[in-house]
């Protein structure tokens, strides 16, 4: 729904299209994975065939038209926003309105940049639930992951407490909320430090941490947390 993002993970694959910041003006294919003048990649935009940069979804008639065509192609009733990062989008509550409005279960993926600040709004139109991807749950991790650009323990630090942030805003107006964990294979020694930020941030549910796996021998790690709601929660 939007290519923006705050962060600059260096595994990212921006659902598969390319960095539109960095690629305008780019006419010859493949596009340029990057990293270009934002720090940040799309890691398989070079390989993937993909010929076009994504664009910002705006809550108009055409919106509408084209996600009942691909519902109605496909026995859809379910939509997941992602980005780039969703709640960057100065529309996010209009297009989750339209979308619920159209008997729709919404759905979103989020690195909680801003979604202590639009969550009550995005609650209220109808999201469901939301799943905070967390890539790092002390700054050393997070900045384990990041472009050079953007390894500075302040930000990494400002970037942890927004994504905690966003899961107490979305557990208190009621969505529901899940969470992956994604960490360096060096610093992902702890499973239960990773338990325990995330009962923590989410200040009303428990979580059962699962133990991690590796996705490729000497590279990154996923760690995969799974939540249940407390007795009356």
């Amino acid at each position: 729904m939007i290519d923006d993002c705050g962060l600059a993970c260096t595994f990212c694959h921006n659902e598969g299209t390319p960095v539109s910041a960095d690629n305008q003006g780019h006419t010859e294919l493949p596009f340029v994975a990057g990293p270009g003048r934002t720090g940040r990649v799309s890691i398989y935009s070079e390989t993937n065939g993909v010929g076009f940069l994504a664009a910002r979804m705006a809550p108009d008639v055409s919106f509408r038209r084209a996600v009942r065509t691909v519902a109605r192609a496909f026995d859809a009733d379910e939509v997941h926003l992602t980005g780039g990062e969703p709640t960057l989008h100065t529309e996010v509550p209009v297009l989750v309105a339209a979308l619920s409005g159209m008997g729709l279960s919404v759905g979103m993926t989020s690195n909680g940049e801003r979604g202590r600040q639009v969550m009550a709004q995005c609650s209220a139109a109808g999201l469901g639930r939301v799943n905070v991807s967390v890539f790092g749950t002390t700054a050393e991790e997070l900045q384990a992951g990041q472009s050079e650009r953007f390894r500075t323990a302040g930000l990494a630090e400002a970037k942890i407490r927004a994504a905690e942030q966003t899961i107490r805003a979305a557990v208190s107006h009621g969505v529901k909320v899940s969470v992956n964990i994604v960490v360096t294979a060096s610093a992902c020694t702890s499973p239960i430090r990773g338990s325990t930020w995330w009962a923590s941030a989410s200040s009303g549910w428990t979580s059962a941490f699962l133990w991690p796996s590796c996705r490729r021998a000497g590279s990154w790690r996923r760690c995969w947390p799974s939540r249940t709601p407390k007795s009356g929660g």
